[in-house]
């Protein structure tokens, strides 16, 4: 079969190519994303079932230690007997606290692999997705890779504008990949770093709780004050562990995201509020929730500035994605269209013999796309004082559905995040 003819019957077919890979473009680059992202998150959640496993069998052993002291009948008549009471009972308070201590650590844990457990189910979720898209869009670049083939198949040496037009269009796609990796990293940035600010407010939520029972119990409030007290700062604990975890997290995705600091918690203490509970303990553990409170504070705006800076960072990719777009389009089109034009040569020629060797070059020097440059590729860290939120939906989302989703997450999404409604007993 004649070429023209080839050309003429592919027609259809070439144009239903183009357009579906343009709209697949994005997928390369956001499955190399969530792969990463993903793995990340298994390694993270095989890491809190070890340690989760270990802290386990910790409460169990400080368990089994108390009850053992607890239930020990003789032992603690031969201590009345020979006069040493206090130190019984100060043994066996030591082992109640080593017990609530391990068995809180043990629930904060737990609280942390539940959070896990759901970002790892929803970037699976995705990564499926993506892996589906990425596979149709090889697919479909080889299809065309397939159907070039055919008709350019051998060396191209009379055809120079041609590899001219194909090299700007693979500098075009590298720069194209690069700013899509980019906005994806950062987008993922902000998705992680809304879930730590939601986190956060909840943490602090449950400081200004505790700092409600701590002046309920410096006015008499009695044991029922301190064990809403206790509940309340275990939560918060279990909380700010969260959001210590989201924030490596997003440091791990994009390397402008920067450490906000430790998250201390105030924690109280058997001796102290149970045993030796009075007005003065009372006062000195309360100034230590509000310092604690304050510090959380100061570490929520640092959270909320990195927050909002991935956030214009991803903004400012997405920009870039626009313009990375277009000139891809551009030196597509270019491409393409100058092999459409040489297709028409080609049937001009056969038609007619008398058809000049050469025609003018579809490009002519000057009108030839300019090489990209590299200072359009990845944004540069901004300062919180210059970060603005971005119109939503973003303007580039069509370019990107992957980092949009993402973006509509940070914005919209409402995490579940788990509480404890009770404090861990010392009972068996």
């Amino acid at each position: 079969m004649s070429t023209p003819r080839v050309i003429l019957e592919n027609a259809t077919y070439h144009s239903r190519i183009l357009n579906s890979i343009a709209e697949l473009d994005y997928a390369p680059s956001a499955l190399a994303q969530q792969t990463t992202y993903l793995k990340d998150i298994e390694l993270r959640y095989q890491q809190s079932e070890q340690k989760l496993e270990k802290l386990s069998e910790t409460t169990k052993k400080e368990r089994k230690e108390h009850q053992n002291l607890r239930d020990s009948t003789a032992r603690r008549l031969a201590h009345k007997l020979t006069g040493r009471k206090e130190k019984f009972k100060e043994k066996e308070n030591k082992e109640e606290r080593e017990y609530v201590e391990a068995l809180e650590q043990e629930l904060t844990e737990k609280d942390s692999l539940s959070v896990l457990s759901q970002m790892l189910a929803e970037a699976r979720e995705l990564n499926a997705s993506l892996s589906e898209k990425a596979i149709q869009f090889e697919s479909l670049k080889k299809e065309l890779f397939d159907l070039y083939t055919r008709i350019f198949d051998g060396p191209t040496a009379e055809f120079p504008d041609d590899d001219r037009l194909e090299y700007h269009f693979q500098t075009s796609q590298s720069l194209h990949d690069q700013v899509q990796k980019t906005l994806n990293a950062e987008c993922q940035a902000a998705e992680i770093l809304t879930r730590a600010d939601r986190t956060m407010a909840a943490c602090q939520t449950k400081m200004q709780e505790a700092l409600g029972y701590s002046q309920w119990d410096m006015w008499g409030g009695g044991g029922m004050s301190d064990i809403m007290e206790r509940n309340s700062l275990s939560t918060a604990q279990s909380l700010a562990a969260q959001v210590e975890m989201l924030c490596l997290q997003a440091r791990n995705v994009s390397p402008f995201v920067e450490p906000i600091g430790r998250l201390s918690v105030a924690q109280g203490s058997l001796m102290s509020d149970v045993f030796f509970d009075n007005i003065f303990t009372d006062m000195a553990f309360h100034r230590k929730i509000q310092d604690s409170a304050t510090d959380l504070a100061r570490v929520h705006t640092r959270l909320k500035a990195q927050r909002d800076a991935a956030i214009h960072r991803a903004d400012t990719a997405g920009s870039q994605l626009i313009e990375a777009s277009q000139s891809l389009e551009e030196s597509r089109k270019a491409l393409y269209d100058f092999r459409e034009a040489t297709f028409q040569r080609v049937v001009a020629e056969q038609r007619d013999p008398n058809f000049p060797e050469r025609p003018p070059s579809y490009h002519s020097p000057e009108s030839l796309p300019t090489e990209p440059t590299a200072t359009r590729t990845i944004p540069e860290p901004l300062m919180s004082q210059d970060v603005q939120t971005p119109p939503s939906p973003p303007k580039w989302g069509s370019k990107n559905p992957y980092a949009a989703a993402l973006a509509e997450r940070a914005s919209s999404e409402q995490d579940i995040i788990p509480t404890r409604e009770t404090t861990p007993t010392t009972q068996a």
